[in-house]
C-alpha cells in the first residue's frame, strides 16, 4: 500500500474513535427499520458483515504501522458496538432488567471480544500492506468476505427481502477492489520496512 492515512497519533486514533462511533450511530439509525420487507434496511444493524469488513479492512489496511493498526481496529469496532449497546439500551428502557446490566452488559461489555478479535485480525491484516504475492494475496482476504455476504443476499432477495443489503455489499466489494487496487504499489512499500 502505497498510502498512509493512520499514524501513530492521538489525532489518528480520535478520527478512529468518532468513525466508531458514527458507524455505531448508523447501526442505531437503522435498527429502527424492518428486516422482513424487500429492502431489509435492518439487517444494516443486524445480520451484515460486509460494510463492517470493508470500513474495518481499510482503516487497518492505511495504518501506518502493525500495533496502530491492532488499535484502530479495536478501538473502532468497540465503539461500534458501545454505541450500538446505547441505542439498544434506550430502544428498550421499559426492559424488566436491572439498569446495571443493560448499561454494564450491553453497552460495556458488548463489543469486547469482537474489538479483541479484530484487534488481532487487523495486526494479521496489516501485513497486506507488503509487497510480497503472500501478502498480496492477504490484503484481498476481505473483498472474499465481501462478496460472500453479497451472494447470501442475493439468494435472500428470492425470499423478497434483502435488497438494500446486496446492494451495500456489491457497491462495497467493487469499491474495496478499487481502493486497494489504485493504492497497491508492487514495487517497495512503506509496508515493507515497519514492523
Amino acid at each position: 500500500m502505497r498510502k498512509t492515512v493512520f499514524k501513530n497519533t492521538a489525532a489518528s486514533y480520535l478520527t478512529v474513535a468518532l468513525l466508531g462511533v458514527a458507524a455505531g450511530a448508523a447501526v442505531g439509525f437503522f435498527m429502527r427499520f424492518p428486516a422482513d420487507d424487500l429492502w431489509g434496511l435492518a439487517f444494516f444493524s443486524s445480520q451484515t458483515l460486509g460494510f463492517w469488513f470493508f470500513t474495518t479492512s481499510l482503516i487497518v489496511l492505511f495504518s501506518e504501522k502493525c500495533h496502530t493498526a491492532a488499535i484502530n481496529a479495536g478501538v473502532y469496532v468497540y465503539l461500534m458496538f458501545f454505541v450500538t449497546g446505547v441505542f439498544k439500551y434506550l430502544q428498550n428502557v421499559h426492559n424488566t432488567r436491572p439498569f446495571f446490566f443493560d448499561v454494564f452488559f450491553d453497552c460495556l461489555l458488548y463489543g469486547l471480544i469482537p474489538a479483541l478479535v479484530c484487534a488481532a485480525l487487523g495486526a494479521v491484516l496489516w501485513f497486506g500492506r507488503k509487497r510480497k504475492i503472500p501478502f498480496v494475496l492477504l490484503r484481498f482476504a476481505p473483498a472474499l468476505c465481501i462478496l460472500a455476504e453479497a451472494v447470501m443476499f442475493a439468494v435472500v432477495l428470492f425470499g423478497g427481502h434483502g435488497l438494500f443489503m446486496f446492494i451495500v455489499d456489491v457497491v462495497c466489494f467493487f469499491a474495496y477492489l478499487y481502493i486497494i487496487i489504485i493504492n497497491s504499489d508492487f514495487k517497495k512499500t512503506e509496508g515493507d520496512n515497519k514492523k
